[in-house]
């Protein structure tokens, strides 16, 4: 009982955590992105004769890199989900079969029996909400960061 509330208090700070450093970092990349957008866009502006041609060329290549990044963080959210759905589904087929023997056997089986059952279905149960968590830290943390590194390519 103490090693479960433990692992429950453990994953909802560990959410706790992830999710302040990930505001954190929301509020302040998005600034140093545009500080060093705007330098980089100034000193190719300043080139004489090609300024204007090279400022439209780097927010089409700061813009094709936001759309980069978006694409690439959506597909590793969709590899995530995809590598964690057969291991979640595993853990939920555990969880059936060893609360459905408990149901079982209840009648017949010795008390001590059924108490490791249940007991075992609640820790696979445990197990599939830490997998479960991490997984949803992981998208959670790629959806802010994509939102967060937006470049903003077209502030002039």
């Amino acid at each position: 009982m103490l090693i479960r509330r433990l692992i429950e208090w453990g994953m909802k700070t560990t959410v706790g955590v992830v999710v302040g450093m990930n505001l954190i970092q929301t509020m302040t990349l998005p600034l140093v992105d545009s500080v060093k957008n705007q330098t980089v866009r100034k000193l190719v502006s300043a080139i004489p004769w090609l300024g204007r041609g090279t400022d439209i060329l780097t927010n089409v290549v700061l813009g094709t890199g936001a759309l980069l990044k978006n694409g690439i963080g959506a597909a590793g959210m969709i590899v995530l989900i995809v590598l964690c759905l057969t291991p979640l589904l595993q853990l939920v087929i555990l969880v059936f079969l060893y609360q459905g023997t408990a149901a079982l056997v209840q009648p017949i089986a010795d008390a001590r029996l059924l108490t490791c059952l249940t007991e075992t279905g609640e820790g696979c149960r445990l197990l599939m909400n830490l997998v479960l968590y991490t997984l949803l830290l992981f998208l959670l943390s790629l959806g802010i960061l994509c939102a967060a590194s937006n470049l903003n390519y077209t502030a002039g």
